[in-house]
C-alpha cells in the first residue's frame, strides 16, 4: 500500500495532520490553520500560471511575473510552516519524506474551496533551494480529495506500452472554442518521443453512454490515460441543480445506482459531455470519478473551458472536486 499522508481540513481554519502506512495510521489533533496567501497574491499567482503563458500582447507584464517567480518557494515555504510547525505533525512529516519508497501520496482533504485553491504543488520544507516537495525522489504525488471520498490508492504496475483515450467534447449549444489548441501539441509531443510507446484513441461521440461502454469493451486496448477536453461548470448557488436532475435519468442504467449516491446542488461541479442530439449533458463530477475508479485508470488528464454560473469564482479547475 503507498504511504500517504493526509491533510484533512473540516473548516477552513483548523487542519488533522495524519500518516497512513498499511494498517498503520498515526494523526495529530486538532491543529489551527491560517493560509499565508492573501487575496491578491492569489490572483497573482492564478494570473501566472493561467492567462501570463497564454499572452502574445506587447502590454505583458514581465516585471510582475518575475516577482511572482521569485515569491513561489518563499509561498512553498509559508505554507509548510503554517502545517508543520509543531512537533508531531512535523515528526510525521518526517517520516513521510525520509521514507524514499515508490509512491507516496500527499493528499489534501477539504471541503472548502478556499482551501482546495491553495497552491499545495508548491510546498517547500527549506526554502532555501530549489527542491519542491513534488520534485523528491522517488516522487512524491499530491491530490485533492471531498470528505467522504475514500478511495483506495492503486498501485501502479508498469508496463511497455500505454493506451491514451481522448475524450474532446464540444456541445453546439456553448460557444465553440477550436479543439485544436489543446490537442495539437499534445498528440506532436507523444508523435516525437512516445509514438512506440503510447498508442491513441478518440471518442465519437463524446457523450457518457459511448464512454462507459468503451470502457467495458474487453476487446478493445485497457485504457491507461484519459484526456478530458471540455467545458465543466462550478454552481456555487445551486442555480442548474434542476438541469443536472434531468441529464441524470439519461445516464446508462448500470450507473443510475451510483448517481443516486452523488449529492448535487450548491458547490457542485460538473463537466459537459454530449447528447445525442450535441446538446450538454451535464455530468457530475464525482459520478465521473466513481466510473473512472471502477475502471481504475491510473491518470486522469482535464483540460477544461471555465463556465461558470456563480456572481463569485472561487475554483478554476474541477479537478479538485474529483
Amino acid at each position: 500500500m503507498p504511504l500517504e499522508l493526509n491533510l484533512y481540513f473540516p473548516d477552513a481554519k483548523h487542519v488533522t495532520v495524519s500518516l497512513t502506512d498499511g494498517n498503520r495510521r498515526e494523526e495529530t489533533e486538532l491543529l489551527d490553520f491560517t493560509s499565508p496567501l492573501s487575496e491578491k497574491g492569489i490572483q497573482h499567482l492564478r494570473w501566472y500560471l493561467e492567462e501570463f503563458p497564454h499572452q502574445y500582447s506587447a502590454e505583458i507584464d514581465f516585471n510582475l511575473a518575475q516577482q511572482v517567480s521569485k515569491q513561489l518557494p518563499v509561498l512553498g515555504n509559508a505554507l509548510f510552516s503554517k502545517l508543520f510547525s509543531k512537533r508531531v505533525p512535523m515528526r510525521l512529516f518526517k517520516k513521510f519524506r525520509d521514507n524514499e519508497r515508490h509512491g507516496r501520496v500527499l493528499t489534501i482533504t477539504a471541503n472548502h474551496l478556499g482551501i482546495l485553491v491553495l497552491p499545495w504543488e508548491l510546498l517547500h520544507d527549506t526554502g532555501k533551494s530549489d527542491k519542491f516537495l513534488i520534485h523528491k525522489t522517488p516522487g512524491i504525488s499530491i491530490r485533492r480529495r471531498l470528505p467522504g471520498q475514500h478511495q483506495q490508492i492503486a498501485p501502479i504496475n508498469p508496463k511497455q506500452q500505454l493506451h491514451a483515450l481522448f475524450v474532446i467534447s464540444r456541445p453546439n449549444n456553448v460557444n465553440f472554442i477550436d479543439p485544436r489548441a489543446i490537442a495539437l501539441p499534445l498528440l506532436n509531443a507523444l508523435d516525437k518521443s512516445s509514438a512506440k510507446r503510447i498508442t491513441m484513441e478518440f471518442l465519437r461521440p463524446a457523450t457518457l453512454k459511448q464512454l462507459h461502454e468503451r470502457l467495458n469493451n474487453q476487446k478493445l486496448p485497457r485504457v491507461d490515460i484519459l484526456h478530458f477536453d471540455g467545458p465543466f461548470i462550478f454552481d456555487a448557488e445551486g442555480r442548474i441543480e434542476n438541469q443536472a436532475k434531468q441529464d441524470l435519468q439519461t445516464i446508462p442504467q448500470d450507473l443510475q445506482q451510483e448517481a443516486a449516491s452523488v449529492l448535487i446542488g450548491k458547490n457542485s461541479s460538473y463537466l459537459s459531455f454530449e447528447k445525442d442530439n450535441g446538446k450538454t449533458h451535464l455530468v457530475p463530477a464525482l459520478l465521473l470519478t466513481k466510473l473512472l475508479n471502477r475502471h481504475q485508470i491510473p491518470l486522469v488528464i482535464l483540460a477544461n473551458v471555465n463556465r461558470s454560473v456563480s456572481e463569485k469564482q472561487d475554483i478554476n479547475s474541477v479537478a479538485a472536486m474529483m
